[in-house]
Formats: structure tokens, sequence, C-alpha cells
């Protein structure tokens, strides 16, 4: 898995900033215009430190990282199912707060037809309903139908079509 772009939003100095990664990466510039900036950036994304109030961009309330990863293994398609995308990328966002909280989102791919929506899962359980849509032929031939049969279904049919 490598790193192939950084998003950074009211970190520090910095207000907006998208930079996309190469293999090899140098930072060079004059003094005081942001090089420590992004790698703290990168620090607190990995959890190595906190942020603090003055880490907000002036008078900003809520900052964040996001990076997008590729290149990954089959280890990391398998960990990261739920959050691949459809190109073989994982998104992820941390989120800080002034309150002093801080969150992290993974990105998710949620396809328009709602009969493939894992979250619809449990309204298709019933076999003559499941029977009706387009992923029926990954489904278990006998027996009562699972949520978690239907959620296996609907991944095989994204997965093929």
């Amino acid at each position: 898995m490598k790193i192939e772009t950084v998003h950074i939003s009211n970190w520090r100095s910095i207000k907006e900033l998208a930079i996309k990664f190469q293999d090899l990466m140098v930072f060079i510039g004059q003094n005081n215009h942001g090089k420590s900036n992004i790698l703290s950036a990168l620090l607190f994304f990995f959890g190595e430190i906190k942020h603090q109030d003055l880490d907000f961009n002036k008078g900003t309330q809520e900052l964040y990282v996001e990076i997008i990863f590729s290149n990954l293994d089959d280890a990391d398609k398998t960990t990261f199912s739920k959050y691949l995308t459809s190109d073989d990328k994982i998104r992820v966002r941390k989120s800080a707060f002034i309150n002093g909280s801080f969150e992290y989102h993974g990105y998710i791919e949620n396809p328009i037809e709602e009969y493939l929506q894992e979250s619809n899962a449990s309204s298709f359980t019933k076999r003559e309903t499941a029977e009706t849509l387009p992923f029926h032929p990954f489904l278990p031939a006998n027996g009562r139908l699972s949520k978690q049969d239907i959620i296996d279904a609907q991944i095989t049919y994204i997965n093929q079509n």
C-alpha cells in the first residue's frame, strides 16, 4: 500500500492543499513556507501526534487530513474490502474539532440501485422477492435466506458486473 494523494484542510498555515505523491518525494523551500506543516499533518493522520488548538487555521473549528491509498496487496484488499473503491483504492479522512475530539471516516462506494445497497439487504430475505432481483443466481438454491446471503449475492453480482 502506498500513499497516492494527501488533502490537507485548515492545518496550521495550510488552508487547503492537495498533493499527489510519487515514489520519492522531497520538500524544498524557504523557511516558514509550510514544509514542516505538511509532515506534521501526516503525523497527525497516523496518530503520532495529537491535535492542539494552535493546529487549527485561523478562525476554523474543524480540520482534516484525507489520504488516498493505492497499490494495495491482496491482504490489504481483504482487510479493507468494505472501503475498497472500484479502482482498488482506499480513501480515509481524519477530522479534528476545536473541542478536542477527532474521528476517522473511510469512504464507501454505495450503488445507486437500492437492491444492491447493503443497508437494504434485510428487505430482500423473502425468497419470492429476492428471486425477482438481478443477483438471484448468486443466492443459495434452497432454504431460508439470511441477510448475509443477500449481502454475499449483492457483492458477487457487483464484482461480476
